[in-house]
């Protein structure tokens, strides 16, 4: 019985943390892509300003977008540790905000091309 506890605790600690890389290389893979250049300079800044952009730049489109609630929870989580590990808290705070900014960029690309349509008319 002992042997099957252990065998379950060390896989259910395997697929937790492959689900988190996955979720992590995804960030990652999104913060990375280069939207358009001239969006991504014009809100580039921290993480709470461009959050706060998000909130502002309503979703025109009837895709669905990615949401900023699970990078707000690991930037906040980030926040409380950076007091242990200042230069990896430092990267992955700029990584959340190149996610948003991409995020955000593809928003604004998105209501572009919903309004040009829209015009169209």
């Amino acid at each position: 019985m002992l042997i099957a506890s252990f065998i379950f605790v060390i896989s259910l600690a395997a697929a937790v943390q492959f689900a988190i890389m996955t979720w992590r290389g995804e960030l990652a893979r999104i913060a990375m892509q280069s939207a358009s250049p001239a969006a991504s300079l014009a809100i580039a800044g921290a993480f709470p300003d461009v959050s706060a952009y998000q909130s502002l730049c309503p979703d025109l489109s009837s895709s669905s977008a990615p949401k900023l609630t699970t990078v707000k929870l690991y930037y906040t989580l980030l926040e409380s540790v950076k007091s242990l590990s200042e230069n990896w808290a430092s990267r992955e705070m700029t990584l959340c905000a190149q996610y948003a900014t991409a995020v955000l960029a593809q928003r604004i690309e998105r209501n572009q091309a919903c309004l040009a349509e829209v015009r169209s008319f």
